[in-house]
């Protein structure tokens, strides 16, 4: 903690935009679990750490996510790691 503040409050609030963004308008997470398994997906994508990705992309699948729902969670996640990048720059 910086203050009152969590460094980790902006990476926070972005992981749960881009889980309001999934459940809005993931078509294929019907089941338990699915949406946290886009999300993971997403912060592998912007974390940029393949084994990861991987991992979760399979978990995702595995829950019936279509490979278009996993799509849509990592352009989402690029998205914002790029807004958050130029903010910075």
């Amino acid at each position: 903690m910086v203050g009152n503040k969590s460094l980790y409050a902006p990476a926070l609030a972005e992981l749960t935009a881009l889980a309001d963004v999934i459940a809005t308008r993931c078509q294929s997470c019907s089941r338990a679990g699915s949406v946290e398994e886009l999300v993971a997906v997403g912060a592998a994508s912007g974390a940029d750490c393949r084994p990861c990705l991987e991992y979760h992309t399979e978990r995702a699948r595995d829950l019936g996510v279509s490979a278009e729902d996993v799509r849509m969670a990592v352009v989402t996640a690029l998205a914002a790691a790029r807004r958050r990048k130029a903010g910075s720059e």
